[in-house]
């Protein structure tokens, strides 16, 4: 399994970038933006579970942060 931690990355955080734009008093979104839930964190976690070899572990937090993710982009369109 691949993370491709950089298109992900790049759309929430274009999609955070349009919401600060267009919100007087934006919140960001708590599970993905600070220290170690942070969408940065998350990726390290899952890059070092997939170098020791623990691909179950990985995918299951892959799955998580999928979900989190989607999450964060109902918040965001809220």
């Amino acid at each position: 399994m691949m993370v491709h931690d950089g298109s992900m990355k790049r759309s929430l955080l274009i999609v955070t970038e349009q919401k600060k734009s267009t919100t007087l008093r934006y919140t960001a979104f708590v599970p993905l933006s600070e220290g170690e839930q942070s969408l940065e964190s998350r990726f390290a976690e899952i890059r070092g579970l997939i170098d020791s070899g623990s691909h179950e572990r990985a995918i299951e937090k892959c799955v998580e942060l999928i979900k989190v993710g989607l999450e964060g982009l109902r918040y965001l369109q809220t």
